[in-house]
């Protein structure tokens, strides 16, 4: 019988190809016009081979990347999601960064920020809707459903934890690691790649709007963030932001533990094999080395 989906050493030997040229030729796309190597980068990459190995194979598309219609009224639940996600992810990120401050250098990935509406727009555009598309594709499309094997808690923190060292930077790994959680849970409630896509779109244009905002502050998104992250702030207002962080919590644990259930797809494959785990786990120690090394280059000054 002709398999439908791809098996987990097929999907993750795919990913490390892609890792592979993401890394590589991405960062040559990046240096010569960064906007447009991201772009190109998301686009050939992300979206590109995985979807020709899928058609070379003759697997099946839909399946294979959970394109899949969601109900309508799935979204506007999946956007207050991420409204009450982006600030616990970012205080939680900023927590972090500051421990790692005395340890390795912040990294010099400068976002350009947007000074006009114009511009905003076209920010919106190449660094929230094609991010929040082009990963999702495949991490929480390819990837998740040739790990569709391996039980569904595993398998959301498994791709959580690899889209954090996807990002390659030290400093960003909790944010993302939250925001894969979060979505990857989505994305098995709803049983389509669709809802996930906005989710991570809607967390992404959120952080340009608020770039967007403190335009007449800073020059960067980076900037920005360390704009909020280092006002000076009372012993009552810590208080409030304690108390504000603890409501969106809950606020968020309620809305995740009553998200409907609208996924009717089912486990493909009955259990990953032997091969498939092995590459699995290469796969992860790929994307750690690689990760590894943009620690080292931070810290000793070394060019990626």
């Amino acid at each position: 019988m002709k398999r439908k989906i791809i098996s987990m050493e097929g999907g993750f030997l795919t990913f490390m190809v892609v890792a592979l040229l993401y890394i590589f030729l991405g960062s040559i796309f990046q240096l010569a016009n960064l906007v447009m190597g991201l772009f190109l980068s998301q686009i050939l990459f992300l979206i590109l081979v995985p979807w020709v190995v899928v058609k070379y194979k003759k697997y099946d598309m839909k399946l294979s990347f959970g394109v899949e219609r969601a109900k309508r009224s799935v979204y506007w639940r999946v956007i207050l999601i991420m409204i009450l996600t982006y600030p616990l992810a970012s205080m939680l990120s900023a927590f972090f960064s500051s421990l790692m401050d005395g340890i390795i250098p912040m990294p010099d990935l400068s976002i350009p920020l947007p000074k006009t509406f114009p511009e905003y727009l076209r920010s919106l555009f190449f660094f929230a809707i094609v991010p929040g598309v082009c990963e999702e594709w495949i991490f929480r499309g390819f990837l998740y459903r040739a790990m569709d094997g391996v039980k569904i808690r595993a398998r959301i923190v498994f791709l959580a934890a690899l889209f954090a060292l996807f990002h390659l930077n030290p400093h960003n790994v909790v944010g993302p690691f939250i925001l894969g959680l979060v979505i990857g849970f989505i994305r098995y409630r709803t049983g389509s790649i669709y809802p996930a896509m906005v989710a991570h779109a809607t967390n992404n244009g959120i952080a340009m709007t608020i770039a967007y905002a403190l335009r007449d502050m800073t020059d960067t998104v980076e900037d920005a963030n360390l704009t909020l992250e280092n006002m000076q702030i009372s012993g009552i207002q810590i208080f409030f932001v304690i108390a504000i962080t603890c409501i969106l919590i809950f606020a968020l644990y309620s809305m995740l533990r009553n998200f409907p259930r609208y996924n009717r797809k089912r486990t493909i494959v009955d259990a990953p094999s032997t091969r498939g785990k092995v590459m699995m786990g290469v796969a992860f120690l790929l994307v750690t080395i690689g990760f590894s090394f943009a620690v080292y280059a931070l810290m000793y000054g070394n060019p990626l």
